[in-house]
């Protein structure tokens, strides 16, 4: 039941959230981000960080390297949505461990 309440919650949640892998690899997101992002689940799933994002891929390497090395990372991003446009936000990455495999969970609250 309570694996079920959060599955819920995170999908119902107005925050966007993904999973990825020390590659930044996108391996699940909420409808959230998807919404925010004007893609299709199966889109952003064959996508990878760096290619969302609108920063230079240095920046991105680097903050993808800091949550892989520490754990959590946290900041400002601006993504880059599937129409070409932006969006700016705050996010909160953390390492998780799911089947002995680190996987990485970032949500990401886009400016009001």
């Amino acid at each position: 039941m309570m694996r079920a309440l959060l599955g819920e919650a995170a999908d119902e949640a107005r925050i966007g959230i993904v999973v990825y892998d020390e590659h930044g690899a996108y391996t699940a997101a909420n409808r959230v981000i998807c919404e925010i992002l004007g893609y299709e689940l199966e889109e952003l799933l064959a996508l990878t960080a760096e290619q969302v994002s609108a920063r230079p891929a240095k920046a991105v390497a680097t903050a993808l390297a800091d949550v892989v090395k520490h754990g959590t990372h946290s900041g400002t991003a601006k993504l880059r949505r599937k129409d070409g446009t932006a969006v700016s936000g705050r996010y909160v990455a953390a390492r998780t461990t799911i089947a002995h495999i680190d996987y990485y969970v970032s949500f990401f609250e886009p400016k009001s």
